[in-house]
């Protein structure tokens, strides 16, 4: 392997695992009821845009909402980048939550469920 191909991996801080989440793990994740999914879009873009599943709090709500937040399981943070996300992200983990974003976002999602894999999804959380 030439030193070209190992550079994105060499980019990456090692601590970045602990603060995002790639889609395939969420996914995993997520139909294994191990985790929250919080996407954290303003109505005027979950109007236009619905995922179907998981709790849908605003960014600027998610202070008056934290009661609702489960403690005990991953929430995974998601806008349609990662930029919210990430800001989320933090503000939830200096809360003491363990919250990570969706690296790739919904955009990305989105992407990776669209045809035959959406089948494999489970919409309604194992508990």
């Amino acid at each position: 392997m030439s030193k070209l191909e190992t550079l994105p991996s060499q980019a990456v801080p090692a601590h970045m695992k602990d603060v995002r989440i790639s889609i395939d793990d969420f996914l995993t994740q997520w139909n294994e009821g191990a985790c929250e999914f919080i996407d954290i879009r303003v109505p005027s873009e979950t109007r236009v845009w619905k995922m179907g599943f998981g709790k849908q709090i605003p960014a600027d709500e998610i202070p008056e909402h934290l009661e609702e937040l489960p403690r005990d399981r991953l929430l995974v943070i998601a806008c349609p980048n990662s930029d919210r996300s990430n800001i989320v992200r933090g503000y939830l983990a200096a809360k003491g939550f363990n919250a990570k974003y969706l690296n790739g976002g919904l955009l990305g999602l989105t992407d990776k469920l669209k045809g035959g894999p959406a089948a494999a999804f489970n919409l309604e959380p194992l508990q």
